[in-house]
């Protein structure tokens, strides 16, 4: 999630977005991927005034220019990480306090987090927090930038120090929650969960990676509680339907109608239809494989990895330990670091050797 900027007052221009503490009811639509979450609910500026500020003369930053106006963009966000690179790029030109470049700083560095640019979103929150270092928001920022690559000890820290200075800062307890679970410590990422929750119930983000981790610990009717409750919320994760499946499985409890629905409830191509029609028993692991490969080659590799997984699951529910243990090892393999399936496909393979 890209943390809410806050400036102190100052005699120079400045600029001021929600505090971070802010009860705002989270975005119930994300991804549980480990890279990308949705973004707070804050006032946004149509992408086309962005466009026209930034408009072929904007280099010149000719009479025209407006920086309080560009720097108000930069904050309040557009949408498109690339334009919000662009204007917060051009507000830093202008002539502002120490404070308020921090905000223009830790905005540019959500925004390049969003587009991919790890390295340079960690640059611009060291840069924002060498300005301004009691700010919770920059830490929490570039703790999210390290952990997508996969630095979790630096992203702890940074989580640690964030709740230092802001003690109820739900989204850090739940950034360094889901920072435990990538690294294989589901009892200590529940218990962040668990204070994240008490600060803020909805949050289907924390929700679901609580399960994710109650499920590591064998929690399966706990796990199970916390994913009806996402769904309730409308958390939309491609793989939740086979997560509840797996936790009820894990029970011995039966929901063939849910997964029916859940098919039912996608279009006949898209994904992961062939993946919930494989646990139905009405398509073969190597259709979904196939099926798995369409498409752009780093989706196709991220669905394939995917696929294994939870085919090694689907393997495991029938008994078939050597064919789990196969798929497992192969949705290990090119996984990135931060991946929900990988922390659970080394959790079965571990649970597999002690057999």
């Amino acid at each position: 999630m890209v943390p809410t900027l806050r400036t102190t007052k100052s005699s120079s221009p400045s600029v001021s977005a929600p505090a971070h503490g802010a009860r705002h009811r989270c975005p119930a639509r994300g991804r549980l991927d480990g890279t990308r979450y949705g973004r707070p609910i804050q006032r946004r500026l149509a992408p086309a005034l962005a466009a026209t500020i930034l408009g072929a003369a904007a280099p010149a930053l000719d009479a025209q220019w407006h920086p309080e106006q560009d720097a108000e963009i930069c904050v309040a966000g557009t949408g498109r990480a690339t334009l919000d690179i662009a204007v917060c790029t051009r507000a830093l030109r202008g002539h502002f306090d120490a404070a308020t470049r921090a905000t223009l700083l830790n905005a540019r560095g959500a925004a390049h987090r969003t587009h991919g640019a790890r390295n340079r979103s960690i640059r611009d929150f060291t840069a924002a927090l060498a300005l301004n270092p009691g700010s919770a928001a920059a830490h929490h920022g570039r703790a999210l930038a390290r952990r997508e690559a996969g630095e979790y000890d630096l992203a702890h820290a940074d989580l640690t120090t964030a709740l230092e200075l802001s003690p109820r800062y739900h989204q850090a307890y739940r950034d360094r929650g889901i920072t435990e679970f990538f690294r294989g410590r589901p009892e200590a990422a529940i218990r962040d969960l668990n204070a994240a929750l008490d600060l803020y119930r909805f949050d289907p983000e924390a929700l679901a990676f609580r399960g994710l981790a109650r499920y590591l610990r064998s929690e399966f009717e706990a796990a199970e509680e916390d994913w009806v409750e996402c769904e309730q919320m409308g958390l939309d994760y491609l793989y939740l339907p086979l997560w509840l499946h797996l936790a009820r499985a894990r029970r011995d409890a039966s929901d063939r109608a849910a997964l029916e629905s859940a098919v039912q409830a996608l279009r006949p191509g898209a994904w992961p239809r062939p993946l919930l029609l494989a646990y139905l028993g009405a398509t073969s692991p190597r259709e979904v494989i196939q099926h798995a490969r369409q498409g752009a080659a780093a989706l196709g590799a991220a669905r394939v990895r995917a696929s294994q997984f939870y085919l090694g699951e689907l393997a495991l529910t029938r008994g078939d330990e050597r064919t789990a243990r196969a798929r497992f090892e192969a949705s290990l393999a090119g996984a990135p670091a931060a991946s929900v399936e990988a922390v659970h496909a080394r959790d079965g393979l571990v649970r597999l050797s002690g057999r």
